[in-house]
């Protein structure tokens, strides 16, 4: 049986059609729960995106540390995005218990960056 209204033995059955001929640019922002951490701590940030699909994993890179400063010491990674369309970025910082003054760590994520502290 057809779909829709007939009029004598025509059928017209309405249709969308989807304009994929527009490219979506995905866009991304960094920010931090705090502008400064103690050593001991975990630094958090948030990765905003628009027009990235939940599941994607997005490489991030840490920088203004070295990776002794880091537990674990890896100065790379990656966050899956959420179906909010953000991720978390938890980067444990050691207590190393060296004198070194005032660190400056800078989380890069897709050309987005925040700096902490």
């Amino acid at each position: 049986m057809p779909f829709g209204p007939s009029v004598g033995n025509a059928t017209s059955i309405p249709i969308t059609i989807f304009d994929r001929s527009q490219t979506v640019t995905p866009t991304y922002g960094l920010s931090s729960a705090s502008s400064s951490y103690n050593e001991g701590s975990t630094a958090t940030f948030t990765l905003t995106t628009t027009n990235v699909a939940s599941g994607t994993a997005v490489a991030y890179t840490l920088s203004g540390v070295s990776s002794a400063d880091i537990t674990g010491g890896l100065l790379t990674g990656s966050a899956t995005v959420n179906s909010s369309g953000t991720a978390t970025i938890s980067v444990p910082i050691a207590a190393d218990l060296l004198t070194e003054g005032t660190e400056t760590l800078t989380v890069t994520a897709q050309g987005a960056s925040a700096v902490v502290t």
